[in-house]
């Protein structure tokens, strides 16, 4: 009986320390600056495919902001999987709110946490993110996410010119991994007939970034084939190999297959950039 009570003391000890310490975290940003209502259904279902995949991955919706349209999610007509009971649309996706949820995480997030940023939309010619009211730079969104100290910072960005956010996101940091769906340049268009998955389109970077986290098509095919290291975590080396076509890594399901991971089938240009290989092995689906 002592040595039981002794036990459960130190237990109570170990869990008092982790309340007080607090366990590493992973903070998403998810924004897409259009909705679907305008005509592009791939705004909000891949907002909500991406939502959904964190959320199986235990991040709490407290720590899942979502910024879409005009702060409300569309309904989704023939598909059911894209549509939620409750609202998960937190705000506008405008230049204020990105602003004040960058700001506030730079007073919350904590030195061991993540922060995996995902931006969609239109993209304009000087490389900005077009958001609900206007255009933020890749300087300013740089400087604004520039406040949060944290372990590591995952960027992953379907829109036009992505490429052009790289520079600014990575210069003067080593801790920031970058994956874009094109350079300087249009990025490839979203497609209705994937997975039979119209009248919810998704973009075609959107497509295998998400089926290599999820390790997962839409259909619900099994890729397990997307976990080239096999520790059933999905990391950004992973997401890199399972996206880029010809880049001469592994790539299990074939270049350019489309009911698998690996390979767009693209004439734009992915990016990806990492300071070391130490920030190639962060996971995106634990913390």
């Amino acid at each position: 009986m002592h040595k039981t009570r002794h036990h459960l003391i130190i237990m109570l000890m170990l869990l008092s320390i982790l309340v007080l310490t607090g366990c590493p975290k992973r903070h998403v940003v998810l924004i897409c600056g259009d909705k679907a209502e305008n005509g592009f259904t791939e705004f909000w279902c891949d907002v909500a495919r991406m939502y959904d995949i964190f959320k199986a991955t235990l991040v709490s919706d407290a720590d899942i902001h979502v910024l879409y349209g005009d702060g409300t999610d569309w309904t989704c007509p023939l598909n059911s999987a894209h549509n939620h009971s409750t609202n998960i649309t937190d705000y506008a996706a405008t230049i204020a709110n990105v602003t004040t949820v960058f700001n506030n995480l730079a007073a919350t997030v904590g030195s061991d946490d993540k922060l995996i940023v995902w931006t969609f939309d239109h993209g304009a010619s000087d490389g900005s993110l077009c958001l609900m009211d206007g255009y933020m730079n890749p300087s300013t969104f740089a400087s604004l996410v520039s406040g949060i100290n944290c372990k590591a910072e995952i960027f992953m960005m379907q829109q036009c010119f992505s490429g052009d956010f790289v520079t600014p996101l990575t210069s003067g940091s080593s801790k920031r991994v970058v994956i874009t769906a094109a350079g300087h340049e249009f990025a490839y268009p979203a497609n209705d007939s994937w997975e039979n998955n119209n009248p919810c389109r998704t973009g075609e970077f959107n497509y295998y970034l998400m089926n290599a986290i999820e390790r997962m098509s839409p259909s619900g095919v099994n890729l397990s084939v997307c976990d080239v290291t096999g520790d059933g975590h999905s990391c950004c080396i992973e997401v890199k190999y399972n996206i880029f076509s010809g880049d001469g890594q592994p790539s299990p399901g074939g270049e350019g297959s489309k009911n698998e991971c690996a390979g767009m089938n693209t004439s734009s240009t992915p990016q990806y950039s990492s300071p070391s290989n130490t920030f190639d092995n962060v996971k995106i689906t634990s913390n």
